[in-house]
């Protein structure tokens, strides 16, 4: 059964009755009125009556205002995907802004063999590995981090490995 707060409307169909559906079956709207019933106008009414606090919470964060998605002007918000959080637009599916935050590029060494720098990336999986920026013309890598020395036995690079510096290649290890 569903009853209307505002207006007194009542009916025991769901179809009925909503004029809108929110992500809940529960979130209704009346027909007669407009008024929102259900879970959707708890949570209106919640941000409504805390609209104080929420912004002091912002304002400890170092935010002043929220900001605006600059394609349709409504709030930017933080959302969790597979690959971590990222900034999007809170009208999505409408509007599929996405704010692109530049990757930091963690420089190593200068590349052996090119004039390129070995730099930290990783793999699909979340491995770390060091290459060059100049892949794939330049096809240099190492799974340890390289330290810019060569190897007395062989001039492959040495690399550290835990708490130990050893040749990339061979078995030398510096003491």
């Amino acid at each position: 059964m569903y009853k209307c707060d505002k207006c007194g409307f009542e009916t025991e169909s769901h179809n009925k009755y909503v004029a809108h559906k929110a992500h809940f079956n529960h979130d209704v709207v009346c027909t007669e009125c407009g008024e929102m019933i259900g879970a959707y106008k708890r949570l209106y009414d919640h941000y409504i009556t805390h609209f104080d606090e929420i912004t002091a919470r912002l304002k400890l964060t170092g935010l002043t205002e929220i900001p605006k998605c600059p394609e349709c002007g409504n709030p930017l918000v933080i959302r969790k995907g597979k690959y971590g959080k990222f900034t999007a637009c809170s009208n999505y599916p409408e509007c599929k802004y996405i704010k692109s935050e530049p990757k930091e590029v963690v420089e190593v060494i200068d590349c052996p063999n090119c004039d390129g720098k070995i730099v930290e990336r990783k793999t699909k999986r979340g491995k770390i590995f060091y290459g060059c920026n100049n892949f794939p013309k330049c096809k240099t890598a190492y799974w340890d981090k390289p330290i810019g020395e060569k190897c007395p036995n062989c001039g492959e690079m040495l690399v550290e490995k835990k708490d130990t510096i050893k040749c990339s290649s061979c078995d030398y290890i510096k003491e």
